[in-house]
């Protein structure tokens, strides 16, 4: 199942059996702010990051399936946020620490043979540093004097 734009790919019952928060779909109010909803946002949501910040084309995710806990944790974080009370925006706090680390483990499957780099965009990875490298403006052409 592809990502696509305001298609949920985790259900209302999912969200709240993955969060761990029982009774969200009971927060649902007379306007738009339905879990129904949220799991929609949900799912722009991880477009937009995996196109945002990692820099990937969304028609070329395989393992889509795998984002069912990153959205079921975004959509029941969505729908605790926007209730009041100190207590919810602390459990939509936690939620989001979850749906971020949860997000840093997944490992992206391209259904592209020919396309290795789906996974990491070219800005994405670990960052290398030579400490034992020339000082930036010093000259390395010629001995120094001890």
């Amino acid at each position: 199942m592809p990502l696509v734009l305001d298609e949920a790919i985790v259900s209302p019952t999912e969200a709240e059996a993955i969060s761990g928060e029982d009774g969200l779909a009971l927060l649902d109010g007379t306007g738009g702010a339905t879990l129904a909803n949220a799991c929609k946002q949900a799912t722009n949501f991880l477009i937009s990051w995996a196109e945002g910040e990692r820099g990937l084309d969304v028609s070329k995710i395989a393992n889509t399936d795998r984002l069912k806990l990153a959205a079921g944790l975004e959509a029941a974080r969505r729908r605790l946020a926007a209730q009041p009370g100190e207590d919810s925006k602390a459990r939509a706090q936690r939620l989001a620490l979850e749906r971020d680390q949860a997000l840093a483990r997944y490992v992206f499957a391209s259904t592209d043979a020919s396309d290795t780099d789906t996974a990491l965009a070219e800005n994405v990875g670990p960052r290398v540093w030579n400490q034992n490298g020339p000082v930036f403006g010093q000259d390395n052409t010629r001995p120094r004097p001890y």
